[in-house]
């Protein structure tokens, strides 16, 4: 239910004060991307930034698909120098996506000097991404890894309910169809019991195949 994920997710950032996203297997977005910092999406988003954003889309592929191997939360740094982390979700023993939440330093230090940012824009927009950089939120490891192990365990525990409810929404669905087939058929039968009925007669008014 991406609605309840959301939510969770909107709560769970106000809670950490970190942006985050969820994603499947393969890094495509299932949840919208909120409270992200500055400068990634700045260097995401910009047209003019494209190799650069190919870069980051590449960095949180590798993460997610290490997160599901090891089957645990995953920090990493990217390669402008900032910490983020993948947390694996599953719906049983099955990976089928992840959070990515991070994008902040564990102290404060200037841009690194990044060749490739800096051969995809123009010098003006590498001076802006700097002065970006320099408004990025601080985080201590310890703190990334506690909102790392919190998320795990709340996300895979909505999603293991959500899974229970949809399996109890599919066995009453299931135990209402069986009731009305023994209805119909009883309904059916005393109807037409005065002439020679046959199971596929009534297999045929239930839908069924004998």
């Amino acid at each position: 239910n991406k609605g309840i994920l959301e939510r969770f997710q909107d709560d769970l950032m106000k809670i950490s004060g970190m942006g985050m996203t969820v994603v499947d297997t393969n890094g495509e977005l299932v949840t919208s991307s909120r409270g992200g910092c500055e400068f990634c999406h700045a260097v995401a988003t910009a047209a003019e930034h494209h190799g650069a954003g190919l870069l980051c889309r590449r960095s949180d592929v590798e993460a997610v698909k290490k997160a599901g191997e090891l089957r645990k939360p995953y920090v990493f740094k990217c390669y402008t120098g900032l910490y983020d982390v993948a947390v694996p979700l599953f719906i049983g023993d099955k990976f089928v996506g992840a959070v990515l939440t991070g994008q902040v330093m564990h102290e404060p230090h200037p841009m690194p000097d990044v060749p490739a940012v800096r051969l995809k824009v123009p010098a003006k927009t590498y001076q802006r991404l700097r002065k970006l950089y320099e408004k990025t939120k601080v985080r201590s490891l310890e703190q990334l890894e506690a909102v790392a192990d919190m998320l795990f365990g709340i996300m895979n525990y909505i999603l293991e309910m959500e899974v229970k409810n949809l399996i109890s929404i599919d066995d009453q669905v299931v135990e209402h169809v069986d009731l009305w087939r023994v209805h119909k058929a009883k309904s059916f039968i005393e109807g037409n019991y005065t002439k020679p009925l046959t199971l596929d007669d009534v297999a045929r008014e239930l839908f069924l195949s004998r």
